[in-house]
């Protein structure tokens, strides 16, 4: 198939909503790019699929595809994306994914996320969003001092450009505070979250941060900061598949 008919496909894939019908047309192209196609589009195939994987909530298929698409990176530099949003984006879901697979060893967990290290700093950019990852890495391994030198490494930098938004950053502080067992804190931090001085503009907060809330108090047991927080979230809407975390705390309440 000629490279620019791929390319035309590849555009109309990224047009499409996420889900089975745009998963499907992203495997098609991705073969069709393996079989005779110009680097670029070999390399747009492997991230249009792994987007494609990881929005319809099956993340672990898009490990092997985000390697691929990594080594095609190296071995076509000079085919690499102008724009490094797209690479950085999947060193970060390289990096992230495996905490959730208990079949990835932590050495594996470890080298992903050194290689999203190198490519934000190849980069200069996404720094705070490593730093994430990293008091990820470090919470999930029960690392938990060195999670807390991450959060403060998070904290000290700026936002990442085109990423989260500030609302989003107090979000995530608070959540890694109550990861931390540092609850007041957490709830400060949260404040002005919880009382719409702060608003979110990508509709993340403050829905995540009530959810953190209401789980940490339920294994608490403080029963009358669980039963505030499931109010709260019993009058937010849920529209996506994304809202189901938050809707099974209050259930859970």
């Amino acid at each position: 198939m000629e490279t620019a008919e791929i390319s035309r496909l590849i555009n109309q894939c990224e047009a499409m909503e996420y889900g089975p019908s745009r998963t499907r047309l992203a495997q098609q192209i991705k073969a069709l790019a393996d079989e005779n196609s110009a680097p670029w589009n070999r390399i747009a195939s492997c991230y249009d699929l792994a987007c494609s994987y990881v929005m319809s909530d099956d993340s672990a298929k898009a490990l092997p595809i985000c390697a691929e698409y990594f080594q095609l990176l190296e071995a076509y530099p000079s085919k690499s994306p102008h724009n490094p949003v797209f690479t950085l984006y999947l060193a970060e879901l390289s990096a992230n994914i495996p905490l959730d697979l208990p079949q990835i060893s932590k050495e594996q967990c470890k080298a992903l996320l050194d290689q999203f290290e190198t490519y934000s700093k190849r980069y200069q950019q996404a720094t705070q969003s490593f730093h994430r990852a990293e008091f990820l890495y470090y919470r999930t391994m029960g690392e938990m001092e060195n999670a807390s030198h991450s959060l403060e490494r998070f904290r000290r930098e700026g936002l990442d450009q085109g990423r989260d938004c500030e609302s989003c950053r107090q979000g995530t502080v608070a959540c890694a505070l109550l990861d931390l067992s540092r609850r007041a804190e957490a709830i400060e931090v949260a404040r002005p979250l919880l009382t719409g001085n702060l608003k979110c503009r990508h509709g993340v907060e403050p829905r995540r941060i009530v959810t953190a809330l209401l789980y940490d108090a339920l294994e608490r047991g403080l029963g009358e900061a669980a039963a505030e927080y499931a109010a709260r979230l019993s009058h937010m809407s849920f529209q996506d598949r994304g809202d189901l975390h938050s809707l099974s705390a209050l259930l859970l309440y």
